[in-house]
């Protein structure tokens, strides 16, 4: 995964299994969250990250959306060049790697709401990954998959195993980031409007 000194990267800070739990500090967290189901299961992981009070992305593009307010250009274009910083550092070496699951809710802020940090590193894999259909994870939600990734998993049989090209499906879903981010709409789309979905499958070619 990406190395954790790198900014616009959410890095860990520390992790800690169950056996931490036995802790005054954390059975009170245990409390204040009113005694959530799985915080003290035994056998659970637990991985320590940053606050990041400005919440996330997606939160920022529904208060646009609901508001009927739009982002300042200076504003995407900030956000913009810091999360292809992000995807740069992760696909060069020694890393060589892609998200593979950008999307506006794995984009936390800090509390100014300036500066970002990229999350969720899940479903990261190599920029040239061994895929099998029906074994291999192909990233993401369907909507955010690049149209060469997606065509070339729908053109494989069950248990068929080929090279695929990740790095342009980061590429594809900073697109889709940028136009939610144009239009203040979370769940805008390029396609959208286009019953016939004419611009995707152009998209796809």
């Amino acid at each position: 995964g990406p190395r954790c000194d790198r900014d616009n990267i959410v890095h860990v800070l520390g992790t800690f299994q169950d056996e931490a739990l036995t802790l005054p500090e954390y059975r009170q967290l245990w409390l204040e969250a009113g005694g959530a189901a799985g915080f003290l299961e035994r056998r659970t992981a637990f991985i320590v990250i940053p606050l990041f009070a400005g919440g996330d992305l997606q939160e920022m593009l529904a208060e646009h959306k609901a508001a009927g307010t739009r982002m300042a250009e200076r504003t995407i274009l900030s956000y913009l060049g810091q999360m292809l910083d992000a995807i740069v550092k992760i696909s060069e070496p020694p890393d060589s790697s892609a998200h593979r699951d950008l999307k506006p809710d794995n984009i936390f802020f800090i509390g100014n709401k300036e500066d970002l940090a990229l999350a969720d590193f899940g479903e990261i894999g190599d920029l040239q990954l061994r895929f099998t259909k029906g074994q291999t994870s192909p990233g993401g939600a369907p909507g955010i998959l690049a149209p060469e990734v997606l065509a070339a998993i729908e053109g494989l049989a069950d248990g068929e195993t080929t090279t695929i090209d990740f790095s342009k499906n980061d590429v594809f879903a900073l697109g889709l980031i940028a136009y939610s981010m144009c239009c203040a709409d979370p769940d805008a789309a390029p396609w959208e409007g286009d019953p016939k979905g004419r611009t995707r499958e152009s998209m796809r070619r």
